[in-house]
């Protein structure tokens, strides 16, 4: 054993017996060498990634529920991103995805499979499989919103990128309108786009129908308070993007702010009104006379 003395001469202005442990590229982890540099670090789970290419694999009809539901991009790791892609291509030709048609598919991918790790990968999440496949729905649900929390971590990274280079030659409307834009492709991507059975509709479409037969004084829609319009249209309709178009001064606000009126008067709805040619004080005093 030393004694302190001999320690003291080792060590210089006190510095610690046992250095930090440097990160190098021997100990990154293996998926780090698979993940894109301009990716963050954040919002991802490897472990239900293979889960959910497991499920595939032992059942390939799970493919057809998340096909949906999530995209090869939003899989962090990149192995994962290929495979998956693969899936896709073999489902898209009714071929049967197993170890086989998937390495031989990946094989002629331009070196895809090589870049995976080889039949062994895939052997590997064969392995690790999940004992069922009932629950590959959620875990492409929890793919989706990991690949969503990468994309806010990323916008985020690249508005401060954006507040720190501004030096001073931006004005606030085009500042306002590069992270009016960066948001929208956020809200963009968590658009639902999920798929809509036939039967499902068709179940809601005759509820709809029976009920208005019972009551024929009522509408599909929203009523208007203008009972002509209404005959014509019933009502104004869900999803429905309506242009009143008109000549100048006929009347197109009036008849707007009317129908508005109404709707939050007899119908009891909220109603939101956005007015590019009249002040707030000048839209008030028109519903006001409206009411008077």
């Amino acid at each position: 054993s030393s004694s302190s003395s001999d320690l003291a001469g080792v060590r210089k202005n006190d510095a610690p017996l046992i250095d930090d442990l440097a990160i190098t590229p021997e100990t990154k982890p293996a998926d780090a060498a698979f993940n894109s540099s301009n990716v963050p670090a954040v919002g991802h789970d490897s472990e239900v990634e293979r889960a959910l290419i497991g499920s595939v694999l032992m059942d390939n009809e799970v493919l057809a529920d998340i096909a949906d539901k999530v995209k090869p991009e939003d899989f962090y790791d990149r192995r994962h991103q290929l495979i998956f892609t693969s899936m896709l291509e073999l489902d898209t030709r009714n071929s049967a995805i197993d170890m086989l048609t998937l390495t031989e598919n990946l094989r002629n991918a331009k070196g895809d499979l090589k870049t995976i790790g080889g039949p062994d990968y895939i052997s590997e999440l064969i392995q690790l499989a999940p004992p069922t496949s009932s629950n590959a729905t959620n875990y492409a649900e929890i793919i989706k919103k990991n690949a969503f929390v990468r994309k806010i971590s990323s916008i985020s990274n690249d508005l401060g990128r954006m507040a720190s280079a501004n030096n001073g030659d931006k004005t606030i409307t085009v500042l306002s309108e590069s992270v009016s834009q960066e948001l929208f492709k956020l809200t963009d991507s968590a658009a639902n786009t999920d798929l809509v059975s036939f039967e499902s509709t068709l179940t809601e479409s005759y509820d709809r129908m029976e009920e208005l037969h019972r009551d024929k004084s009522k509408l599909r829609g929203v009523r208007t308070g203008f009972r002509d319009l209404d005959k014509m249209t019933a009502g104004l309709q869900k999803s429905d993007l309506i242009i009143l178009a008109a000549r100048p001064a006929m009347g197109k606000s009036t008849l707007a702010q009317n129908i508005a009126y109404n709707i939050a008067t007899k119908e009891k709805k909220a109603v939101l009104i956005f007015n590019l040619e009249m002040s707030n004080s000048q839209t008030v005093d028109r519903l006001l006379s409206e009411a008077s």
